[in-house]
Parts: C-alpha cells; structure tokens; sequence
C-alpha cells in the first residue's frame, strides 16, 4: 500500500481503545455508539479505525488537544447507559503513515498499544505515554483523578458533556436548546460531572504539552 505524505518531524497522538465488558452488551449498540462518538473526530479508516471487534485507534496531529479529543470521545460513548471505555494515549512519531490508521506504524503507535495493555495493572482507564518518565508521571497524575472523574458520569451527565465538548461557544442556554433541556439542567448536570474541572486540567495539560512538543523540537 503506498505511503501517505507525512512530516516525520511532527510528534503526534495516538489513542488505542477498547470497550469495558463488551461481551455484557449487544455489539450492535457499543458498535453504534463508537463509531457515532469517532466519526465527529475525523475518518474512518484515514484517522480512526475499529478492529478487533471491540477496540479502536485514532490518530491526532494535534497532541496538545489530544485529552480533549479523549474526553469527547469518553463522554459520546457513556452517554449510552452500562458503557464505558480504557483508552491509552501514545505521543510520539509516525514512521509508516498509511491510509489505514491500522496499518501505520511509528513510535506513537508503539507506546499507546503497549500502554493499553498495562491499564488494568495501574488501576486507571486512561493514561498517557511519551517516552519521557518524568514527563508521563506528572501528567498521569492528573489524568488519572480526571480519569475517575469521568469514570462516574451517569449517561444524562455524559451527554450534556458531549454537548458542552462539541459546542463549546455555546452558552449554557443554547445548549439546552440543542439538547432539549432546561439552562438549569444543563447547568446542574455540567456541575455533577465536574466539567469545569476537567476543562480546567485540559487547559493545564495542553500548557505542559506544548512546552514538551518545544522542549522535543528543540533537542539536540
């Protein structure tokens, strides 16, 4: 299959996936709703692809956005009541880039499928690694109290997410009107899921991000 052109010098992200318990649930409604949650964040095949039956790839050459992309992707797939998702974050290159996501390969690939394998033993259902330990240490941290936080919404909390994450210059009027709910509802469920909060630390992690990408652009 032939190469896609690709700077070789850009870091990128990549998450691998898989869905918790799937075998409790019809493939038909996990299915849906993953491939529902993904097609708003690229496409298919090119950017994100589901295999192994209940696992996915996608591919971001936006690392510094990449726990935002993480929190949409978690927030559209729990608003289905009983589903919920592990998801290993990789940052790093591309050394094959093709037009499958499943067929490329490079360090980024490397890191968040070897990742995903090890979640279970750090007790966490999302993590990152960058092949920087001190670098990886201090951003877990935190991801993994955001993990557990979203880890807790209920599907009402995660669908108003959904909306907040993909409309986020609306207010939370015109958000209720997208969803059909009440401002005070949507103001009341974004408190329950600690949206702010969450929002707050992607701000902090896309900061620590962009000084790492500098930090590896800049290395000798």
């Amino acid at each position: 299959m032939e190469n896609v052109n690709f700077d070789n010098s850009s870091l990128v992200a990549v998450i691998t996936g898989d869905v918790i318990s799937s075998r409790k649930h019809a493939q038909s409604l996990w299915s849906t709703q993953l491939k529902s949650s993904l097609h708003e964040l690229g496409r298919e095949s090119l950017d994100w692809e589901i295999f192994r039956g209940d696992a996915f790839q996608l591919l971001s050459n936006s690392p510094s956005e990449i726990f935002f992309t993480a929190m949409r992707i978690k927030a559209g797939f729990k608003s289905t009541k009983g589903l919920d998702l592990r998801m290993a974050i990789g940052i790093g290159d591309v050394s094959a880039r093709e037009s499958r996501v499943a067929e490329s390969n490079g360090s980024a690939f490397i890191r968040s499928g070897a990742l995903i394998d090890k979640l279970d033993h750090l007790y966490v259902n999302l993590a990152i690694s960058s092949g920087d330990k001190d670098f990886d240490e201090q951003m877990n941290a935190g991801i993994a109290m955001a993990s557990v936080l979203m880890d807790r919404w209920l599907p009402n909390y995660a669908s108003t997410v959904a909306g907040a994450l993909k409309y986020p210059e609306y207010n939370q009027s015109e958000l209720g009107k997208v969803l059909d709910i009440a401002q005070n509802t949507v103001s009341e469920r974004l408190g329950r899921a600690n949206y702010r909060v969450l929002l707050n630390f992607d701000k902090y992690f896309r900061s620590c991000m962009t000084k790492f990408i500098q930090r590896s652009v800049n290395r000798p």
